[in-house]
């Protein structure tokens, strides 16, 4: 009988250490360590109507071992200086602006770059560029969650 009352009475308990901490960090910060960075040359662009052209750099991710669902940032490399375009932002580049997408579709996701001339006005009687690329490739720097 005594085996039974002292089995009935205890209880689980889980109990928080509240020991001091002197380098104390949320859990799911960034830090130094548990991110990768990856410069990417990217020259696939392909024209997706006038003044729009669109390059995928799903298979430039993967070949860097990382994947699209890693992605923390993207950004462009332009001379010395860097402009995010990736979660937030598009950079005026070239005479136009550049942007940065992740889609998903069913358990596929896609890392793209837009490129398109935001006034799509002739000057001087004719097209910007003849309608083309103002540029032949991108850099751009991947972040990534590691």
């Amino acid at each position: 009988m005594i085996i039974l009352i002292s089995l009935s009475c205890k209880k689980d308990l889980v109990k928080q250490d509240l020991s001091d901490c002197t380098n104390c960090k949320a859990i799911d910060s960034p830090t130094a360590l548990s991110i990768q960075s990856f410069n990417i040359n990217d020259s696939n662009w392909a024209r997706q109507g006038q003044y729009v052209f669109k390059s995928d750099l799903t298979q430039l991710i993967t070949a860097t071992g990382a994947s699209v669902d890693e992605l923390y940032a993207l950004e462009l490399i332009d001379g010395n200086s860097g402009f995010q375009i990736y979660p937030c932002c598009q950079a005026d580049f070239m005479g136009g602006e550049l942007s940065a997408s992740v889609y998903s579709t069913g358990n596929e996701k896609t890392c793209t770059l837009m490129f398109n001339f935001p006034d799509q006005d002739m000057y001087f009687g004719e097209f910007r560029n003849s309608g083309g690329l103002p540029f032949q490739s991108t850099e751009i720097k991947a972040w990534f969650w590691k």
